[in-house]
């Protein structure tokens, strides 16, 4: 347990709904996790190419793969992180869990599909704002919920979020 969790205040939003300036300071920081993931890509090929021609060249992917290759990494590292155990990481350091409405952990599936969707349409993240269970319309048809969560349940799941 951190210290920024032990408080009262804090421990009281263990298992409510998350709101979008959680979300979106999430998201953020995963674009930036991603990023690293496409550079740790593009090194790994140049590494690999290096293996075959023996010289060590960074090329960044043409405009005809570079779109899906990194709709292909984002789509993997969303659906890994919410599928493996509800979070990515900027999930984790912002202190979320992405659940079903039961508070019970994602399956893969619909891990994968909550990205999926996340892609297709992230404007629906905005309904949040207007929901009175704080759920985005990913959210409402997944039948998921982004919850508080910093790890220190004595069950290791949360609550089912209220409402």
């Amino acid at each position: 347990m951190t210290l920024a969790s032990s408080t009262p205040a804090v421990r009281a939003r263990q298992g409510m709904r998350a709101g979008l300036a959680s979300r979106l300071s999430s998201a953020a920081i995963d674009v930036i996790v991603w990023i690293f993931l496409m550079i740790g890509l593009v090194i790994l090929v140049a590494g690999i190419r290096a293996l075959f021609t023996g010289t060590f060249e960074l090329e960044v992917y043409s405009e005809e793969t570079r779109g899906p290759v990194a709709t292909l990494v984002l789509l993997a590292y969303l659906a890994y992180g919410w599928g493996l155990n509800g979070r990515t990481v900027g999930m984790v350091l912002m202190g979320l869990r992405a659940v079903g409405r039961d508070g019970s952990d994602l399956s893969p599936w619909r891990g994968f599909w909550r990205a999926a969707l996340y892609l297709i349409f992230l404007p629906g993240i905005l309904w949040v704002l207007v929901s009175r269970k704080n759920a985005s319309i990913q959210d409402l048809l997944l039948r998921t919920a982004v919850v508080y969560d910093w790890g220190h349940t004595s069950g290791g799941h949360v609550r089912p979020p209220p409402g």
